[in-house]
């Protein structure tokens, strides 16, 4: 038996080596693209709204360097699908460094479709009464407002406050992706009504709220976890009926307001978080938070714990596409 070496051995392996990969790539860009249409492609967030993770070109696509997926990243207002939010997907990268294992790029077309939904759903919609302000420095009554509003105290003296916020029309939060970070604005409109001891209502004044917030992502369990500070806050009056109205008086007011009350309820929501796809028994580690012009970015290294309770959880979880159907479609269904 004879042994030998050919110079030749480490070019032919390298060929074959790269014919190999190059060949696996093709059959995987191929057939795991057609797969993965046949999957559910709209993820429950809540009971009324949905992340549409539709593929978009190219797909699934895998090079020698990384493998790249590409999902439409839209809300969907579930209850009333062809509400559509108007935004276009802009270019955003596929990759950043070759750091990383994985790479996760969100447009600001994301939360601004979910603002879009969730405006439309009257879910942004709150009402700030009395009862709210028990821990405020001020009760919420006319008396409280005498020097902003003198006319509202001597026509209404000592009457409970109720103040209605809500988006304006056709304006829902706009969030802005840069280098520098995350903004958000909010034009919120704001009813304000005095509450008879019979418990009737009148309304007395209008304002509009010029919201600016800043937004600090995290990732927490595979989830990522948006949560709103205030940044800025300027109010004009739209319309009175009781006199002159103290705009600056309110814009001191109404700063207690959005940091005590409105930032935590919008938080409510941001604070559920995204799920971000991931196996059993993978943990993302060493996560870090990038941003650009018009998009953020997720780098991640992964972590596999191949324990007894994953492979139970996976074991348990197999089960066929038409019983996950038929799990979505109870889920979009619950009220």
């Amino acid at each position: 038996m004879q042994f030998s070496s050919s110079p030749f051995a480490k070019p032919i392996k390298a060929l074959i080596e790269q014919e190999i990969t190059s060949n696996m790539i093709k059959g995987i860009n191929q057939n795991l693209n057609a797969y993965i249409q046949t999957l559910p492609t709209l993820v429950p967030i809540g009971h009324t709204a949905a992340f549409n993770a539709t593929l978009v070109p190219p797909g699934i696509y895998i090079n020698t360097n990384a493998l790249s997926i590409g999902v439409r990243g839209m809300f969907v207002d579930t209850q009333n699908p062809a509400d559509v939010a108007p935004y276009k997907p802009t270019t955003i990268p596929t990759l950043l460094t070759n750091n990383e294992m994985i790479q996760i790029f969100v447009g600001d077309w994301v939360p601004d479709s979910a603002s879009w939904v969730f405006t439309n759903q009257g879910k942004l919609n709150i009402s700030i009464t009395e009862a709210l302000m028990t821990a405020a420095p001020f009760p919420f009554n006319t008396a409280s407002w005498k020097t902003i509003a003198p006319g509202l105290f001597s026509k209404y003296p000592n009457y409970a406050m109720e103040a209605s916020f809500g988006p304006l029309p056709g304006k829902p939060p706009a969030t802005y992706f840069a280098t520098t970070g995350i903004t958000t604005q909010f034009f919120f409109g704001a009813d304000f009504s005095v509450i008879a001891s019979t418990g009737a209502k009148t309304a007395v004044f209008s304002i509009g709220v010029n919201l600016t917030t800043k937004g600090d992502i995290t990732v927490v369990n595979e989830k990522v976890i948006s949560t709103l500070s205030l940044l800025s806050l300027n109010v004009v009056l739209l319309n009175t009926l009781v006199g002159p109205i103290d705009t600056n008086g309110i814009n001191q007011e109404l700063n207690y307001v959005t940091q005590k009350v409105l930032l935590p309820y919008i938080n409510e929501f941001t604070q559920q978080g995204l799920q971000i796809p991931v196996f059993y028994g993978i943990q993302l580690v060493n996560t870090q938070i990038v941003y650009g012009n018009g998009y953020m970015g997720i780098l991640s290294n992964v972590q596999y714990n191949l324990l007894e309770e994953n492979l139970a959880s996976i074991k348990a979880s197999k089960e066929s596409y038409q019983s996950v159907e038929q799990r979505r479609s109870r889920l979009l269904t619950m009220e």
